[in-house]
């Protein structure tokens, strides 16, 4: 049986160029359809990246890359490197993943902090419910 399509979809992050000056980079996204192909570009798999967004990606048939993508996304996963992400009794989001001492817990968003976490409150209030 072949191994599962796995998709990655990272965040965005600020490279500081050579000149000096920051830009924000896109979104990158990964996916491993079959143990042949592997997708890579800036195009997110949803319905408003297809409509609205000028992206670019590439289609790579090869069972080596697609291998290679693979491991590097099944590392990405484990316990430890990501965050399992579960409602509590009270439908609270509850992030959790596993360190040297085990099993551990939040309840706000991890590696954030509080004017992040403010800022993501005040953009989930635009009227873009249509656009997600």
């Amino acid at each position: 049986m072949p191994p599962p399509a796995r998709i990655y979809s990272g965040g965005s992050r600020t490279v500081r160029a050579a000149a000096g000056q920051q830009y924000e980079t896109g979104v990158v996204t990964a996916g491993v359809f079959d143990p042949e192909s592997v997708f890579t570009g800036s195009f997110d798999l949803d319905p408003r990246s297809a409509a609205i967004n000028t992206e670019i990606g590439v289609m790579i048939d090869s069972p080596e890359i697609a291998g290679q993508v693979g491991e590097l996304m099944d590392e990405g996963v484990a316990p430890g490197s990501a965050f399992h992400v579960t409602l509590d009794a009270n439908d609270n989001l509850v992030w959790s993943t596993e360190n040297n001492e085990g099993k551990v817990e939040y309840y706000t968003d991890p590696e954030t902090n509080l004017f992040y976490r403010f800022m993501v409150g005040l953009i989930g209030m635009l009227p873009i419910e249509d656009q997600l």
